[in-house]
């Protein structure tokens, strides 16, 4: 069974991925990371392409992924001059080049972000959720499209994910972006 098979039984896919991998944008991103993005956010692209989660009610980008190269580009300008963890909240955020750091590859139309805490081989990264009005962190062991099925599901109740997806088994839509 592939990572993305739970997904798509609640989430459609599109009929065809139009996304093809920037190897170039593949490249430089790995080697400012230092390693390979999650092979499951690979498996997520190739099924899914860029894009976002919203509801068929509303047209918002609820819940965003990035393409690699926009990966690269929202850190480089979110930390643009971090070299010393961010003061926020009891649980200190590191540059995203350094070991431990977090990587961004997503947020919400509520301004939520989600990373991975680069710590120990990339399909073990957890995947963290700050929530925008209480800075609140929470981590989750799971891979990427387990995180988005687990929230779709209510197998998690994260307060970083806006509460028009959370628990809409079979009422949202992916639109690639």
């Amino acid at each position: 069974m592939g990572v993305c098979d739970r997904l798509k039984a609640i989430l459609s896919p599109p009929s065809a991925c139009l996304y093809r991998p920037d190897a170039k944008a593949d490249r430089q991103l790995q080697n400012e990371v230092g390693q390979p993005l999650p092979s499951s956010y690979s498996e997520f692209l190739a099924c899914y392409g860029p894009g976002y989660i919203r509801t068929q009610a509303h047209d918002l980008n609820f819940l965003t992924v990035y393409e690699p190269a926009r990966i690269l580009s929202q850190n480089r300008l979110f930390y643009n001059a971090l070299g010393e963890p961010l003061p926020r909240s009891d649980w200190p955020q590191i540059h995203w080049a350094q070991p431990g750091g977090w990587l961004m590859w997503g947020y919400s139309c509520d301004g939520h972000q989600y990373y991975w805490r680069r710590e120990g081989e990339p399909d073990d990264w957890p995947i963290m959720v700050e929530d925008r009005y209480s800075h609140a962190r929470e981590e989750f062991d799971l891979r990427l499209p387990d995180f988005l099925y687990a929230v779709l599901t209510g197998g998690i109740d994260p307060s970083g994910v806006p509460t028009a997806i959370k628990s809409q088994e079979k009422s949202c839509l992916w639109t690639p972006t």
